[in-house]
């Protein structure tokens, strides 16, 4: 079992690291001006789902970071960089940060280390796929996922690799490459044919049994990304290793024997939503621990906090950090790579990996501690499974 603790920071959010677009649709994720995600996981047998923009910028959508050369007599981890996985014109930022926070983390391990790139394609279809069964079966109102048809949390992630594991890119791909998906047409056309769902049910509860959900929530997934998915993944051969998705995903995911602590800016939880926050054991399996780390917005305070990232990427621990967008509502998530360390042993500036590769240098940018608290929603400090064994050929293949 995972262990969460989580620990408070109470920062003002003052200030913004970030200019993001506005996706001011009714499925924003959670923030502090409102939770439009709760609204709608409880409104969306009332009303029809609503669409999202047709055109979300390619960029421009964050100001440009300052130039920023870290002194080179000062202390770094010295962490190879690796691909930016890019989001694209998707919402689906949390999935392809934590898939690059896990590369980043297997990439710099100081042992048995390993270059892996996932398939984002294959865990962004998945959501799809899952998200499509939650909304139809309202399975939610405590139950659910608390997801989102376009956009997601850190902990849907991690659920998502326990329910559906991972693949490596070399081993599968899509039937159609995901840079060339259709996305706006993608969210446009489930929610279509769920609001199909949804108008039969408000008129008559009883229109589906649960077996002719589950058959229409298939349909659906079929009809809307079977052409671009293809088959699924099967078994496969990996450093020597025979793999199913959820093998792979055990072995190369967080360890799920291991602890996985939230450092908060929130009073009241890790979400403004308290559901959100009480629900968490439902996806990552936690023991869900308060630790108080009580502050204000002081040089003290982000020293503490960095000095835990610092500890954590000095430990082989993945680390995350959710932030305010343009608006307070809509967040993005970054991965935390590496860190310039003064000798006093102070973190002096911290480098972010974006889900944008037109963003800063190939999706990489430096910025100062006391930037990043002004906006600092969360911070995941997660453990990543380190139990992998040493690296062999695979058996021919016959």
């Amino acid at each position: 079992m995972s262990n969460i603790k989580t620990l408070v920071l109470l920062f003002p959010l003052v200030a913004l690291l970030i200019s993001s677009s506005a996706f001011s649709d009714g499925f924003s994720s959670d923030g502090f001006m409102g939770n439009q995600c709760t609204t709608f996981y409880h409104k969306n047998f009332k009303k029809s789902l609503s669409k999202p923009p047709e055109t979300v910028p390619g960029d421009g959508i964050w100001e440009k970071p300052s130039p920023y050369w870290p002194n080179a007599t000062n202390r770094f981890f010295n962490n190879k960089d690796t691909r930016n996985l890019d989001q694209r014109y998707s919402r689906e930022c949390f999935l392809f940060s934590f898939l690059g926070a896990l590369e980043s983390t297997h990439l710099n391990r100081h042992y048995n280390s390993r270059k892996i790139e996932f398939s984002a394609a294959y865990l962004v279809a998945r959501k799809f796929q899952h998200v499509i069964g939650e909304i139809i079966s309202n399975n939610q109102n405590g139950k659910g996922m608390y997801f989102k048809l376009d956009g997601g949390e850190t902990y849907h992630a991690m659920k998502l690799v326990e329910l559906y594991g991972l693949v490596s890119e070399d081993i599968w791909s899509p039937k159609i490459p995901m840079e060339k998906w259709d996305l706006y047409k993608i969210y446009s056309d489930i929610t279509d044919e769920v609001n199909v769902i949804i108008n039969n049910r408000n008129q008559n509860p009883n229109f589906y049994t649960e077996a002719k959900l589950a058959q229409e929530a298939q349909r659906i997934f079929r009809k809307v990304m079977g052409d671009y998915v293809g088959e699924w993944p099967r078994s496969f051969w990996y450093d020597g290793v025979h793999h199913t998705t959820d093998s792979f995903g055990r072995m190369y995911g967080i360890d799920r024997h291991g602890e996985v602590e939230i450092r908060y800016t929130n009073m009241n939880g890790p979400y403004q939503d308290s559901a959100q926050t009480n629900n968490l054991k439902n996806f990552i399996n936690p023991l869900l621990n308060y630790h108080g780390f009580n502050g204000i917005h002081t040089p003290e305070t982000t020293r503490a906090v960095f000095e835990a990232v610092k500890d954590a990427l000095a430990s082989n621990r993945m680390v995350l950090i959710d932030v305010d967008g343009y608006d307070s509502v809509i967040g993005h998530q970054f991965a935390i790579t590496e860190l310039e360390i003064l000798p006093s042993g102070s973190v002096k500036a911290v480098r972010l990996k974006n889900s944008y590769t037109n963003w800063g240098a190939g999706g990489y940018a430096w910025y100062r501690p006391e930037a990043i608290s002004k906006v600092l929603r969360r911070i995941w400090i997660v453990d990543v499974n380190s139990n992998i064994p040493a690296i062999k050929y695979n058996p021919p293949i016959n």
